[in-house]
């Protein structure tokens, strides 16, 4: 069976206090041990049960974060870490249960339970001449047909098996950039000419890779913790200068703005500014990507019909920077 990572799904281990059992990233024993441990009874209980959705979070978790890793363009497709993933308990040689969990946080039944569907909620579906354009394909099974469709130029290729993330970067001549799975749902992209500099890949609420182009102004700070120590001055010796600067602790912000969004985009925005995996895309510097942790304390939706709305978001690097 197929479940969201937030809903509780327990396995009965039997009457056996201190139950041992392991959990392992296959539907058989033949996978990795993401887990051992023991199962006790619960006060009044007359079964051991161990929930097992709170262990495979944290798995899944560092599964999506490696897919950001896939850097190079292979025929400009990169195909990475599934979406979900199917995992089984055993106590001893014994099969207990097998299940596949989603990366999906939205707390809705149902919400996965889709043929042929696509994990992607894109907050204004724009992107920019030379970036990655996102498909996240959630049906279950083997090799997928996607169709990829650069500004009417089409082609297909064979992904799998699903699910999968899969990355086409939009050329210099796309206005438009089309990612379907055959027989499914489809990803759209208005292509723009590269004018900005940043953009914020994440993990949206079901487990979907998304991306959001930010066209208003972007500023970035860096701030210095500095460690000193005192020394006598010699003026003759440039060693013993007085005080002493010997580590700078660097933290690096930036201030982004998202440009004027709609009713509908803003309502989108909760899937980025409570994403635990979010990247800031440099487009100067060959789109890379950089670990971000967004700052913002709340998300609030636009609540009127007049005009449009724009939000802040304020990110700080989520790597340690030190200068010697």
């Amino acid at each position: 069976m197929a479940s969201p990572i937030w809903k509780d799904y327990s396995v009965d281990l039997g009457t056996t206090d201190g139950q041992a059992f392991t959990i392992y990233d296959k539907a058989d024993n033949t996978g990795n041990v993401i887990y051992s441990g023991k199962a006790y009874l619960k006060p009044g209980a007359s079964h051991v049960y161990v929930k097992v959705n709170d262990i495979c979070a944290d798995y899944l978790h560092q599964l999506i974060a490696a897919s950001f890793g896939a850097a190079s363009d292979v025929e400009n497709y990169d195909t990475s870490v599934p979406v979900s993933h199917a995992f089984s308990l055993y106590v001893g040689a014994t099969k207990k249960a097998d299940w596949v969990f989603y990366l999906n946080w939205e707390y809705k039944d149902g919400s996965t339970d889709k043929v042929n569907a696509t994990a992607n909620v894109p907050i204004t579906g724009r992107i920019q001449q030379g970036m990655k354009a996102p498909l996240s394909c959630l049906v279950l099974g083997g090799t997928q047909q996607v169709t990829v469709n650069h500004s009417g130029t089409q082609s297909s290729i064979y992904v799998g098996p699903a699910p999968f993330n899969l990355y086409s970067r939009a050329a210099s001549t796309d206005t438009f950039l089309n990612m379907a799975v055959y027989g499914g749902a489809s990803v759209s992209y208005k292509v723009v000419p590269k004018c900005h500099r940043y953009a914020l890949y994440y993990v949206n609420e079901v487990g979907g890779v998304d991306v959001l182009l930010l066209e208003g102004k972007c500023r970035v700070t860096d701030s210095y913790n500095r460690k000193t120590y005192k020394q006598s001055y010699d003026n003759g010796d440039a060693r013993n200068r007085g005080t002493v600067n010997y580590n700078n602790d660097i933290t690096r912000a930036w201030e982004l703005h998202t440009g004027w969004l709609t009713d509908v985009e803003a309502g989108r925005m909760r899937h980025l500014l409570g994403s635990t995996l979010v990247f800031l895309c440099d487009c100067d510097d060959d789109n890379t990507l950089h670990p971000v942790t967004i700052l913002n304390g709340d998300c609030p939706e636009k609540n009127h019909k007049d005009g449009m709305i724009e939000y802040g978001i304020n990110v700080e690097l989520a790597r340690d920077m030190v200068r010697r």
